[in-house]
């Protein structure tokens, strides 16, 4: 009995001993165990919180928003713009827009941008202040080779000539105005010399020019004359015709 009792405390001493240090492997190797998990702060785009941003308001009201305006530069064909669009132009007012529009209407469109200098009131500083912002389709130089289109027939508009001073002259001496208005293509040189600005020189390089070109096509080749300025011509057209 006694061996008996003695295995039964051995068994017992045993189980309680396997418990025991089985108890204190567990708690020291399990519960001391801390999850390797690193926190870290979530990035603005993972944030579920909407942005402080789109949280603030403003009071500003629409009117007070400013907003840039480009505007596209001056540029403009002379042959087809209308009177307003003439009167943006540096020094173009009412009257030399109405002016324009009159020439262009009456002799045909401008060749090229110079041809604005037979425009009565425009002179070299306001074709060089506008030369910038116009221009003509497909643009012609004439040369004494070359002729000006034919414009559209008009009636020819004779104005009061002004007062020139003049030699004495007899009863039957021809004046300008009995002889308005002077047809270039047939006038002889005397009745070419009654107009402003024509010499006796000038006359005959009128003549001249007029048999090398076949008969002038348009006033303006009164241009390739020489001795005569852009003013001068622009002059002697109000009192002569094709």
């Amino acid at each position: 009995m006694k061996n008996k009792r003695d295995i039964i405390i051995i068994i017992i001493s045993s189980l309680l001993f396997f418990g025991i240090y089985s108890f204190s492997y567990f708690t020291r190797n399990y519960t001391e165990i801390k999850p390797d998990i690193t926190v870290r702060p979530a990035s603005p785009s993972e944030s579920t919180e909407p942005a402080a941003s789109s949280c603030i308001t403003t009071d500003a009201k629409p009117d007070a928003v400013t907003t840039a305006v480009t505007t596209s530069p001056l540029y403009m064909d002379i042959n087809t713009a209308d009177k307003e669009e003439l009167m943006k132009l540096d020094g173009i007012g009412e009257v030399l827009a109405d002016a324009i529009i009159s020439y262009r209407e009456n002799r045909g469109p401008f060749n090229n941008i110079e041809e604005l200098l037979l425009v009565h009131g425009i002179g070299d500083g306001i074709l060089s202040a506008i030369r910038e912002n116009i221009y003509v389709t497909d643009p012609w130089y004439p040369t004494a080779d070359e002729h000006i289109p034919e414009p559209e027939p008009v009636n020819a508009v004779v104005p009061e000539p002004p007062e020139a001073p003049h030699e004495e002259e007899t009863p039957d001496a021809p004046t300008l105005e009995d002889n308005l208005p002077i047809n270039i293509n047939t006038a002889e040189r005397s009745t070419l010399l009654l107009l402003p600005h024509i010499s006796e020189e000038t006359a005959d390089s009128i003549i001249s020019l007029r048999e090398q070109l076949g008969g002038f096509k348009s006033e303006y080749e009164l241009l390739l004359v020489k001795g005569l300025t852009q003013e001068q011509v622009s002059e002697i057209m109000n009192y002569i015709i094709i």
